[in-house]
């Protein structure tokens, strides 16, 4: 691979700029299968192009055929695309959603709350020592995961996410 490197001159940088950009836009991506360059273009980035004919490229003696030849294989390559990463967000949403809970909490419930213990040398605090939960009441639902919390010992009041929150 090439090294950037800073010259005095910005060739070497521009250089080494497409390289990059190059290696980018040919590289196949793990959820599509496709390059960014075969996706918007219909047809894998061309690096050498004197290696290839360049008939090829434009088959049909008419541009407008052509033209609309193209257009049809990008719009199918980006259904194709859409489609996969539908698929993917559907197999990641499962596989998250595993690990998830639905918690709802309504007012006056008793629960305990996640403390966010620092530890303090000067205030001769330990994280490791103190609660990792104390109890508290929930005082107001604030959205869907939100929720206004008292603390029952001092009555300490904060918002807090319901990933913090554990049932009694």
């Amino acid at each position: 691979m090439t090294m950037l490197t800073r010259s005095n001159n910005h060739a070497g940088w521009d250089d080494n700029l497409a390289a990059i950009t190059a290696a980018i836009n040919s590289a196949k991506h793990q959820v599509t299968g496709v390059s960014p360059h075969f996706a918007n273009f219909g047809r894998d980035l061309l690096l050498h192009t004197d290696l290839y004919a360049q008939e090829d490229l434009n088959t049909p003696e008419d541009p407008k055929v052509a033209q609309d030849m193209r257009l049809s294989t990008v719009k199918r390559i980006q259904e194709f695309v859409l489609q996969r990463i539908r698929r993917n967000h559907e197999k990641t949403k499962q596989r998250y959603n595993l690990r998830t809970r639905q918690v709802d909490f309504k007012k006056g419930d008793i629960v305990w709350r996640r403390t966010f213990t620092q530890s303090s040398k000067a205030d001769h605090v330990n994280k490791k020592l103190d609660p990792k939960f104390v109890p508290a009441m929930v005082k107001q639902i604030l959205g869907k995961n939100i929720y206004m919390l008292e603390d029952v010992a001092d009555g300490k009041a904060g918002r807090y996410h319901a990933k913090d929150i554990k049932a009694d």
